[in-house]
Order: C-alpha cells, then structure tokens, then sequence
C-alpha cells in the first residue's frame, strides 16, 4: 500500500493499530446515536 500510495490515493478502513500506523493523513468516523428514552 506504501508503494501504490506514492502514485495515487489510497483510502483504507482498518481496525489494526498496525495498519493505521503507516498511514500520513488520518481521519476518524464514528456513529453518533441521539436516541431519546422515554
């Protein structure tokens, strides 16, 4: 991946801190739940 990344965009979702670790640019996504309880 380090190789393709050098002639183009790669975008990976990883849950490995290993993975994550290589990357330059990181972005965080999360789910955010506004459930109301009754």
């Amino acid at each position: 991946m380090k190789y393709m990344s050098e002639n183009m965009q790669v975008i990976v979702i990883t849950h490995t801190a290993q993975v994550a670790s290589k990357g330059d640019f990181h972005f965080k996504v999360f789910k955010e739940n506004k459930m109301i309880k009754l």
